[in-house]
């Protein structure tokens, strides 16, 4: 066992078609690599915000294509609007969830 474990943890998302879920925190998403014990970060939105303040929720984060995996909504900061955030594409590992 080890003493390290994720810097953060605000939401759980299944972002890249693995088994294991990923960290939402605020605009950035990134996997705990329990073999290195650190934080990788795999996408940072920039240019958007989270909503309410210091609990930094996405505007939506569902699977909205049907395949498992999570798309992430955040809204464009200074602006009306959100960004649509999508994983890398398909992976073998599927599970349809029509």
């Amino acid at each position: 066992m080890s003493d390290r474990k994720p810097r953060s943890c605000n939401f759980g998302v299944w972002w890249d078609g693995d088994l294991l879920r990923e960290q939402l925190d605020r605009t950035t998403i990134s996997k705990w690599d329990w073999t290195a014990e650190r934080d990788v970060v795999l996408m940072t939105a920039a240019g958007c915000a989270s909503n309410n303040g210091t609990k930094a929720t996405p505007a939506l984060c569902a699977d909205i294509f049907g395949d498992w995996r999570e798309e992430v909504d955040l809204a464009i900061r200074g602006q009306q609007g959100a960004g649509a955030f999508t994983r890398p594409p398909r992976r073998p590992i599927t599970a349809c969830t029509r």
